[in-house]
């Protein structure tokens, strides 16, 4: 997890501290934006005004991630996603 100031800090659960700073900071790195497009629900998620979707997202990234480290992961803006999982960001999208 990050620390201090960081606009990518997470808290114990996986969510953002900072949520609007978090996907700000997302959008505005263009690399990052562009390795999204490879997730297209993450990458709704993130151009989405849904802060709520957002955390969820995050926090269930973040649980698959502690329970299996055996699935590949890419890393990106302080969170690390897996790579081909996108059975999990279906569900977060409206």
């Amino acid at each position: 997890m990050s620390g201090g100031n960081d606009a990518y800090a997470l808290n114990e659960d996986g969510s953002a501290k900072d949520p609007v700073a978090f996907r700000k900071a997302l959008r505005e790195d263009p690399a990052k934006m562009e390795s999204l497009k490879e997730e297209p629900e993450v990458l709704d998620i993130v151009k989405s005004d849904d802060i709520q979707a957002f955390q969820e997202l995050l926090k269930s990234v973040y649980q698959v991630w502690s329970s299996s480290l055996t699935l590949t992961w890419t890393f990106f803006g302080g969170v690390f996603f897996p790579l081909g999982f996108r059975g999990l960001f279906r569900r977060f999208k409206k």
